[in-house]
């Protein structure tokens, strides 16, 4: 093959292989998206419709299962014996307490939802609402680290929004994992910090850091046989098919499935009235066993008891 054939193959070669590269920074922009805003807002949207009933579900279903443990417990004690009811209490709270925690998240995640809705929700003024929403960010931060950030976001203008999307594919077609396996630290730490800012809606420090770093790390482009390029080729079309798959995982499980039902006024009705029906049993199932539990009780010896 002459020179002239040669060169033409490669110009047509680096074509596909451009062609392929944008491709993969759209799926991955795709997949970074519903992750970090699409899903998040989907989820929020759900929350705030139906989070209050969820999380009594949730509050009634964990009091229960702790109230069937104490009853276990009671029933092994040797009557003859006394026993301290609060150290039983306490033991099983104990047993317990991831399930308390997930809790205590749940509820202040859906806190943080209500009060971030628009102020005109709310019949108290203004000020108020603001003291009582930077009151609640410190309170779950408290209780989990990140996660005021994760529900309060900055607000963004469309054409911010779609600037913002712009300088983040900028960043993944430049120095996202994937199209370079052998990043440095920082390089690799950039990457990730514009991949928060993102998630943040945080415009002006995404702009900052492309100006301080992106525009550094640019390089020429690097000369490359044929051969070369098929191979890059084929790995291009082999991650975009993994992206794919993972977009497609995203797309088929919760909270994006949730969409289905906030789509659906009908569905909303229909979940509504099952997260009703499952609470009501939930209710008389744990006024059953608040009976069996007082039932449980040995005749004599039972001290420091605070049940209700």
């Amino acid at each position: 093959m002459n020179k002239i054939n040669i060169q033409t193959e490669c110009l047509e070669l680096d074509q596909q292989v451009e062609f392929y590269k944008k491709k993969l920074t759209d799926k991955l922009f795709e997949q970074d998206n519903l992750i970090l805003h699409v899903c998040e807002d989907i989820e929020n949207s759900y929350l705030m419709e139906f989070g209050e009933l969820e999380l009594k579900i949730k509050d009634y279903t964990l009091k229960n299962k702790k109230c069937k443990m104490e009853i276990s417990k009671i029933r092994k004690i040797n009557p003859r014996r006394g026993f301290n009811i609060k150290l039983i209490e306490s033991e099983v709270d104990e047993y317990f307490r991831k399930e308390d925690d997930e809790l205590k998240y749940l509820r202040a995640k859906i806190n943080l939802i209500n009060i971030n809705k628009p102020k005109e929700e709310y019949e108290y003024d203004f000020p108020l609402f603001k003291q009582m929403k930077k009151e609640l960010i410190e309170y779950e931060k408290s209780i989990y680290e990140d996660i005021g950030e994760e529900i309060i976001e900055k607000e963004l203008s469309p054409i911010e929004k779609e600037e913002l999307d712009m300088i983040y594919k900028e960043f993944i077609y430049i120095i996202h994992p994937y199209f370079h396996e052998d990043l440095n630290d920082e390089t690799y730490d950039i990457f990730f910090t514009a991949k928060d800012y993102f998630k943040d809606n945080k415009l002006d420090e995404i702009k900052s850091l492309k100006e301080d770093y992106l525009k550094k790390i640019l390089k020429e482009p690097i000369q490359k046989s044929s051969e070369e390029l098929n191979k890059q080729i084929n790995s291009l079309k082999n991650k975009i098919k993994l992206v794919d798959e993972d977009i497609a995982d995203i797309k088929n499980k919760n909270p994006y499935k949730l969409k289905e039902i906030m789509d659906n006024p009908e569905k909303q009705d229909s979940i509504k009235q099952e997260l009703e029906n499952e609470l009501e049993k939930l209710k008389k199932e744990s006024e059953l066993l608040k009976s069996e539990k007082i039932a449980s009780f040995p005749t004599r010896g039972i001290l420091n008891s605070n049940f209700q």
